[in-house]
């Protein structure tokens, strides 16, 4: 004799709901109630950059601000701008490796990159003219380029920007006073 068991209709594959997982209380959430992620990783960033201790010099030696760092009538603007007369000389704000010196992406015009370390990278943009090459050790202070206004430019100035770990960030933090 064979014993056959069935299933009752009742019962049904589809017909049985699971409970959805609940995570006990008592285990401490990754965020608060009012702290987004994204906040989270803008504060993780602020105290990392604060970590590196960093101090770079004017890279003119007459400083006139035309514009700060940040967002100004919904356009982001990466450094700060610098008004100069053309063929101001443009000094290299602390020593490194020359990672880039030609005509930069749209609206830099001519411009040098510096690698100060792995993390740090200074940028300078709209110059007259570079008189460093790609792959050249400038030290502290020394000339690597003359103030102009090459790529999108109303007037002469120097676009001064700091890279950390490829993000820019504000360079007047770092700026010797």
């Amino acid at each position: 004799m064979v014993a056959s068991i069935s299933t009752p209709s009742c019962a049904s594959k589809s017909s049985i709901k699971k409970k959805p997982y609940k995570r006990a209380s008592s285990a401490p959430s990754k965020w608060s109630k009012n702290q987004s992620p994204k906040k989270r990783t803008v504060e993780k960033s602020q105290k990392r950059q604060a970590k590196i201790s960093l101090r770079l010099s004017w890279p003119l030696k007459r400083i006139s601000i035309s514009r700060g760092f940040g967002v100004r009538e919904n356009e982001r603007h990466d450094g700060i701008d610098l008004s100069a007369p053309k063929g101001t000389p443009i000094l290299a704000s602390s020593g490194g490796r020359v990672i880039f010196s030609g005509n930069g992406p749209t609206g830099y015009g001519n411009m040098v990159m510096i690698m100060h370390s792995k993390k740090i990278i200074t940028v300078y943009a709209h110059n007259f003219r570079n008189i460093v090459r790609k792959g050249e050790w400038v030290s502290h202070g020394q000339t690597i380029a003359y103030v102009g206004k090459t790529g999108r430019s109303t007037g002469y100035h120097l676009h001064f920007e700091l890279r950390l770990n490829r993000k820019a960030v504000d360079p007047m933090i770092y700026l010797i006073k």
